[in-house]
């Protein structure tokens, strides 16, 4: 005899509701990793783990309400058979209870109809967004700057207030420059916002290396018309002459900035920025 069985009077032995639940529980679980693997082939493993358990909420719901609506349809079934034999003395109460069974079993099967497009419906809410990336989202073919220039504080005083770690990492790299007896400038550079969702690209901040060393903090700056988000965004140093970022996924509105570092190489004179650094899609 299994375990949940309370028939043996141990007071040890749990309930049968007990043993119920958490077999399912065992059982949605594994599910849930079984439906998080299948969709990880198609979405980025932080979405496709949450995904995974609303997908496998909403089967859950659909088949516990089919099981009900199904189970009631065949006891409606059941009666019907009952009252539709010649046993019956009192004809209008057959009639009127048969009328009444037609009735239910109509709109249980209705029932059924809105609880499917109901499913349907939440499964493409619940997709949609990843449905729209997976089709409509392009890399872009250039990166636009919209500002750039050398930073001081009281003409980026608005973006420091959007982000007041800046302004350590503005002293850090100047303090670093100093520290190795190097002159330096630093500088923001901003692009425009991107048009559209974009699945992985790079970007590269290109820059005259016989003239110029190049080093910072790349950003994604999300949140267009409201508090922006610094989600920052790792630089490879690895070939001369450009700062190379990868951004992984981006919405319509993001931006691209970068705040850096221009350490001049000899006696190199400070030429005005914006002929001095661009934005390019880097392969």
């Amino acid at each position: 005899m299994p375990a949940h069985a309370s028939d043996s009077g141990d007071p040890l032995d749990p309930p049968p509701i007990a043993y119920k639940v958490y077999v399912w529980k065992i059982a949605l679980g594994l599910l849930v990793t079984v439906v998080a693997w299948v969709v990880g082939l198609v979405f980025p493993p932080g979405e496709s783990q949450a995904i995974a358990p609303s997908l496998v909420g909403l089967g859950f719901l659909a088949f516990l309400l089919y099981r009900y609506i199904a189970a009631r349809q065949r006891r409606l079934q059941l009666v019907e058979a009952v009252l539709s034999g010649d046993g019956s003395s009192n004809a209008l109460g057959r009639d009127r209870a048969l009328a009444s069974l037609k009735a239910f079993a109509r709109l249980s099967t209705s029932l059924v109809a809105v609880l499917a497009f109901a499913l349907a419906g939440s499964l493409t809410l619940l997709a949609y967004g990843h449905i729209y990336r997976a089709f409509y989202a392009r890399a872009p073919q250039a990166v636009p700057i919209d500002s750039l220039s050398y930073f001081e504080v009281g003409t980026h005083a608005a973006l420091l207030l959007e982000a007041p770690f800046l302004e350590a990492a503005t002293v850090f790299l100047r303090d670093e420059a100093k520290g190795a007896g190097k002159a330096a400038q630093i500088f923001v550079v901003e692009s425009k916002p991107f048009d559209r969702p974009a699945a992985s690209f790079k970007i590269a901040l290109t820059f005259n290396p016989g003239r110029y060393k190049v080093s910072g903090y790349a950003f994604l700056k999300r949140g267009e018309g409201r508090q922006p988000v610094f989600e920052p965004l790792r630089t490879d140093y690895s070939s001369d002459g450009k700062v190379s970022m990868r951004i992984e996924s981006c919405q319509g509105g993001d931006r691209f900035m970068f705040i850096g570092r221009m350490t001049s190489e000899g006696k190199a004179e400070f030429l005005p920025i914006d002929s001095q650094v661009k934005l390019v899609i880097d392969g």
